[in-house]
């Protein structure tokens, strides 16, 4: 959710210089729903089949490992664990209005973003959302793009030499706006 919330917040506030981010999942996109849903099959379903359980059962919070596939969070077993039961990441529990919200949430169109640039930074080993879905948003920015592959990293970029990769390409972007020595 972090690459799309982003891209929003850069589209809507004005307060943005630059957008990093390592995934751009669309959720009015049923293929990408499909990748990041624990039963990908809900996916395209997923709006509609929360909308109605939110107009009964809004207040009623659900374990977001119930709902995501955070087993592929990273390469690194150990990792995904920790991130599936962190009570601030994969342990906390949403209601179901917040994600019925989400999902049915307009963002700023990509063909009618006026933002600033977007790089997206996408892990190339990344088994929870294929890097097609982040490119199939990010081609169709009105704005300037960039993509920058993350070799041998997870979704959760964490492996070498991808998180090197990760590192220099913020720090680019920082000197870019003077921000970095």
């Amino acid at each position: 959710m972090g690459g799309i919330l982003a891209y929003e917040v850069a589209a809507r506030t004005g307060q943005v210089a630059d957008v990093i981010a390592t995934c751009l999942l669309d959720p009015s996109d049923a293929d990408a729903r499909s990748a990041a849903a624990r039963f990908g099959v809900l996916g395209p379903i997923a709006p509609r089949l929360l909308k109605a359980a939110a107009a009964v059962l809004g207040s009623v919070r659900v374990p977001v490992r119930w709902l995501m596939d955070i087993d592929n969070m990273s390469a690194n077993r150990e990792l995904s664990q920790a991130c599936a039961t962190d009570p601030l990441g994969g342990g906390v529990s949403l209601p179901l209005g917040f994600l019925s919200s989400f999902m049915s949430f307009e963002h700023v169109a990509p063909e009618q973003y006026q933002g600033p640039k977007v790089t997206l930074t996408h892990p190339a080993e990344d088994t929870w959302t294929p890097v097609e879905l982040s490119i199939r948003f990010l081609d169709r920015i009105a704005a300037p793009t960039s993509l920058i592959m993350l070799d041998g990293c997870g979704h959760f970029p964490i492996e070498e030499p991808g998180l090197s990769q990760l590192a220099s390409t913020m720090e680019d972007i920082a000197r870019s706006h003077g921000w970095a020595p």
